[in-house]
């Protein structure tokens, strides 16, 4: 068939064409049955399953887990969150108690080539999570103010607290949830596993776009 011939059918097509009327009834939250009976369980295993470093922890011991991973890495330094923003408070505060030097997440609007490069050299970021999907092990993180999107974007390290009361089956239901966040929110990501980059010859490498490696420390509930 003629391209001509082609786009004139369509050109017939649309103009006698009858729709369907719009229902006046909303369709409401398309969420999956997924049925899943452990969603901490099925979180873990998918974010393992996906080269997460992932534990399960008592709240009260987030701050040693992270001052560990630091140590783990030898970082001296972090970009973070700021800690009215973390899940639980005194996670910056504790650092730099530990001898941690935080990174300002500021960006000036003046020169700010000249200052993201002095990121390069960042090993660790450690951030906050909104949700956690048992389906797949990601994690859902909203940036905005005092949540800086490079934290969890440029150090080769990032470290991730995760409250289990905010793992749910998927995204559908995450975003059935706090439909306010899809809207109001700066920049929403979703986190699964390190960074994964492949060639044509199917050679996969960790870290080239994000961190290489990704430790996701779940909250228990109190």
């Amino acid at each position: 068939m003629e391209r001509k011939e082609f786009l004139g059918r369509v050109r017939q097509a649309m103009s006698t064409a009858d729709l369907p009327l719009r229902s006046e009834v909303a369709p409401g939250a398309l969420l999956g049955d997924l049925r899943i009976d452990n969603l901490l369980d099925r979180f873990v295993e998918r974010a393992t399953d996906v080269n997460c470093a992932v534990k399960v922890i008592e709240a009260t011991d987030a701050l040693d887990h992270v001052i560990s991973i630091m140590r783990e890495y030898g970082a001296d330094e972090y970009l973070g969150w700021a800690d009215s923003q973390m899940p639980i408070p005194g996670i910056g505060a504790g650092l730099i108690a530990n001898g941690f030097s935080p990174r300002p997440f500021e960006v000036p609007s003046e020169d700010r080539l000249h200052h993201q490069s002095a990121y390069y050299d960042l090993v660790v970021g450690v951030t906050g999570a909104d949700g956690g999907l048992a389906e797949s092990g990601s994690m859902v993180l909203i940036h905005g103010v005092n949540r800086s999107r490079m934290a969890s974007l440029i150090p080769e390290v990032h470290v991730a607290l995760l409250p289990a009361s905010m793992i749910v089956e998927s995204l559908s239901h995450w975003a059935a949830s706090r439909p306010e966040s899809l809207t109001a929110s700066v920049n929403l990501v979703v986190i699964t596993g390190p960074s994964r980059t492949g060639d044509i010859e199917m050679h996969l490498t960790q870290g080239v776009h994000g961190p290489r490696h990704v430790h996701v420390l779940v909250l228990k509930d109190r």
